[in-house]
């Protein structure tokens, strides 16, 4: 009488092993999903952290002083925060209210905090619309026309070759700068010595002077003429710093909170020189 020997056959071997191949193929999508998921998670929770350490940092400095100051690489955040990751920038307006914080986490998750909510950045790419593929900004006026911001990178490189080589630079009044952390103006005509900003991003050198340097992204407000108030003339309420207008062909930023009676492109307004 013949026995069958123990083991598997060639075929059902193969057949256990396509099975295998098959829920591997359909498990490990879904658990990588849920470990992103999990991971993207716990950075938001770290960067709110972040954002109530700088908060409660500038409020105190605010209480004493009357402003406040935070300076990259942000060590005094991310202590009272307990966290171990990177601050990228941090802006805040004039009564040092954090508006804006970019925090990539120990598992290179970054995430955005900015109008009181938080997003992940995608992997691979600027903030979801804020910059296009050139670097230039994109901003949508009232009326859905889109305006496009930008100037070449040679501009500041010039100005951080001067910084960096010991013997500073000015950067004019209302001049635009761009480098991989964004498109800034200058107001208020900064001038940055060597000392404290060698090797600084222009992200860094705006987080220590926010009334030197503005960011302009694709959620800076743009007036345009038919937004003005027109029973007693063209003029604009509610302009805060950082606001842009676009009247006869030229672009102008606000340095700060702008009265009313101000016309648009007059008065405290900046012209942009591209």
């Amino acid at each position: 009488m013949r026995t069958k020997k123990d083991g598997f056959t060639l075929v059902e071997l193969i057949v256990v092993l396509l099975i295998l191949a098959i829920l591997i193929a359909v498990l490990i999508p879904s658990l990588t999903g849920y470990i992103r998921k999990a991971r993207e998670k716990a950075a938001v929770a770290e960067c709110r952290n972040c954002v109530q350490a700088a908060q409660a940092i500038l409020s105190e400095q605010y209480g004493e002083h009357g402003a406040g100051t935070l300076s990259a690489p942000y060590s005094d955040v991310l202590a009272q925060a307990e966290e171990k990751g990177t601050i990228r920038e941090i802006r805040f307006n004039s009564d040092c209210k954090v508006t804006y914080l970019k925090y990539t986490s120990k598992a290179e998750i970054t995430v955005i905090y900015e109008n009181e909510t938080y997003r992940i950045e995608k992997d691979g790419g600027p903030e979801e619309g804020e910059e296009s593929s050139n670097g230039s900004v994109t901003i949508t006026d009232s009326s859905g026309k889109k305006h496009e911001l930008g100037t070449s990178e040679d501009a500041w490189e010039q100005k951080k070759d001067a910084i960096n080589n010991e013997y500073g630079a000015g950067f004019g009044n209302g001049f635009l700068y761009q480098d991989k952390t964004g498109l800034y103006a200058s107001v208020n005509d900064p001038y940055f010595g060597t000392d404290k900003n060698k090797d600084l991003t222009l992200a860094d050198l705006a987080a220590q002077n926010p009334n030197q340097l503005i960011k302009i992204d694709s959620n800076t407000r743009l007036f345009i003429e038919a937004d003005t108030e027109n029973a007693s003339g063209p003029y604009l309420k509610g302009v805060k710093r950082g606001d842009l207008c676009f009247v006869n062909g030229n672009y102008y930023i606000a340095p700060g909170n702008i009265g009313e009676w101000e016309k648009p492109g007059q008065g405290s307004w900046i012209k942009l020189k591209f």
